[in-house]
């Protein structure tokens, strides 16, 4: 009896995807997506049939939590128009007569709550035990690290979200400005259409292919904690809570790093402070974009293939998938020994990827990409001479621990925050390279110092070279992604060379004060600018 109830369950679970496709699938065309329900079919009799065991013990209250949370997501999504549907909804309509209005969307998300509660009860069952162990293991220091940040963090996003709109969703006299407010940054668009629990966001194209996969537990997390935040303007306790979660996803990656590094527990206090008072960590702690989640998921897959001794290292997915330039670490995907090995574990995380990225109906964006290209490099510094481009790339080496200048710059009529234009060599980051490189040199035989030096290379490649971003002197928005590489290295330098400890301290005391100054200073201009404008 028990194995044909679970027949049952694994039939209802293949034939509940492809709506689970249809209902995330919101933005784009009906034959596209008809298509990636189509093949989201064939992928969940194969999955169900691979993982047959998986059914065999369910915990109903579990299961009662998932149903819950997939019924509460389903509402969330209702208020997504969904382009898909509706353009189905057409179609039936003028080749059957049948006028359905909502009841089609109805209709869907009822046949995808099988699909959506078993992917939310995976979640719980494997994903959060990971981290209930992960807060168990926390050191005296990383917990003290971890609940200072958090309550502070609280704190700022609620004073940085309650003060001005700047941060989240700008309107500057009653006008929404959802682009290029505080620097280059999409903030406005990214809360507005909420980039991050809606799945098929625009801005989750081809470059952050499953940022929506794999930002929603966080949103969904925002969103519950938000409604605690009732006594705010409507639309601001969301963003309130997302910029909280950011303090803590920062706080979990510095942690991470610091063990990668093999920090001592006596020096974590000083590199942990040294990332925090840095001025990527600063200001994209309040500014509410891609990157913070896109970063976590970066060193989760470093963490992953750095300390288990798991051979295939599936975190690799989520890193990409936030991120499509973190792919470039494809060879940390296995630890087989032989070429055989190796790609046949590449190929097993391939399919993961493909398996995911076609259910969460993402399987358009290919095509999208064929008539979007042009747009989506538009970045790439085409025009620029290498010079102009060398003067950016150091400015924003600098940038990596300390402010660079602002200034009010009128854009279609609304006041924005915008980098100075560059037009000298930076003396701090031409000290701060070679600073790295002396360092990469002197720790050479750590494994994570030589991967940040690969990090390091990889944005002069990519910021250098390619000049991704030069065009709109924006390179500020990439200095998180890239930072702590530069700040690991900068750290390990100090302390390779000061070895006597007093000395040590003493130095990443000044340092740690004096960055801290210096960046404040900067992170007053841009609140005093968003309080006066938004």
């Amino acid at each position: 009896m028990k194995n044909k109830l679970s027949i049952i369950m694994r039939i209802i679970l293949a034939l509940s995807c492809p709506f689970l496709t249809l209902l995330l699938s919101n933005r784009y065309e009906t034959l596209f997506v008809c298509i990636g329900a189509f093949i989201s079919l064939i992928i969940a009799f194969i999955l169900v049939r691979k993982f047959s065991s998986q059914f065999r013990k369910i915990n109903s209250k579990k299961l009662l939590a998932s149903l819950a949370i997939s019924l509460y997501m389903l509402g969330l999504f209702s208020k997504i128009n969904n382009l898909a549907i509706n353009s189905l909804g057409a179609k039936i309509n003028d080749i059957f007569g049948i006028y359905l209005e909502d009841g089609l969307y109805k209709l869907v998300a009822l046949l995808a709550i099988p699909a959506l509660t078993c992917f939310i009860y995976l979640f719980i069952d494997k994903v959060i035990p990971k981290i209930k162990k992960f807060i168990l293991g926390l050191s005296k220091i990383e917990k003290r690290y971890l609940v200072v940040i958090s309550i502070l963090g609280f704190i700022i996003a609620f004073y940085a979200n309650t003060v001005t709109t700047a941060f989240s969703i700008p309107y500057h006299e009653g006008n929404l400005k959802i682009y290029d407010v505080l620097y280059t940054t999409d903030s406005g668009s990214l809360v507005y259409e909420d980039t991050y629990f809606n799945v098929s966001f625009a801005e989750n194209d081809i470059r952050q292919p499953l940022f929506g996969v794999f930002a929603i537990p966080f949103s969904v997390a925002a969103k519950i904690l938000g409604e605690l935040l009732f006594f705010l303007p409507t639309g601001f306790a969301y963003p309130t809570m997302m910029c909280f979660i950011q303090f803590i996803l920062l706080v979990v990656t510095v942690i991470l790093i610091a063990r990668m590094l093999h920090v001592q527990e006596k020096d974590k206090k000083y590199f942990y402070l040294l990332f925090s008072v840095s001025f990527p960590t600063l200001i994209f702690s309040i500014i509410l974009e891609q990157y913070v989640i896109g970063l976590f998921y970066l060193i989760l897959a470093l963490y992953y293939y750095f300390t288990t001794k798991d051979k295939i290292n599936y975190p690799y997915i989520g890193a990409v998938g936030t991120m499509l330039t973190s792919g470039i670490i494809f060879p940390l995907i296995s630890k087989g020994k032989t070429l055989k090995k190796w790609l046949s574990d590449v190929f097993k995380c391939f399919l993961a990827f493909i398996s995911i990225f076609v259910i969460s109906g993402q399987l358009p964006q290919l095509l999208l990409f064929v008539t979007r290209f042009g747009e989506l490099t538009s970045s790439f510094a085409l025009k620029l001479s290498f010079t102009d481009k060398l003067y950016q790339f150091l400015n924003f080496v600098q940038t990596t621990l300390l402010a660079p200048k602002g200034h009010l710059v009128m854009i279609e009529g609304f006041p924005t925050y915008q980098l100075q234009e560059v037009t000298t060599f930076s003396i701090i980051g031409i000290i701060l390279l070679i600073a790295v490189v002396v360092s990469f040199i002197l720790n050479r035989k750590n494994n994570f110092a030589k991967f940040s030096f690969l990090w390091v290379i990889f944005s002069i490649l990519l910021l250098l070279i390619v000049g991704w971003g030069t065009t709109e002197n924006g390179l500020i928005l990439y200095s998180l992604y890239f930072s702590f590489a530069y700040l690991a290295l900068y750290y390990l330098l100090l302390k390779k060379i000061f070895k006597n400890r007093k000395v040590f301290v003493a130095l990443m005391v000044i340092l740690i004060i004096g960055v801290f100054v210096f960046n404040m200073k900067e992170v007053i201009n841009i609140f005093n600018f968003a309080i006066k404008y938004y």
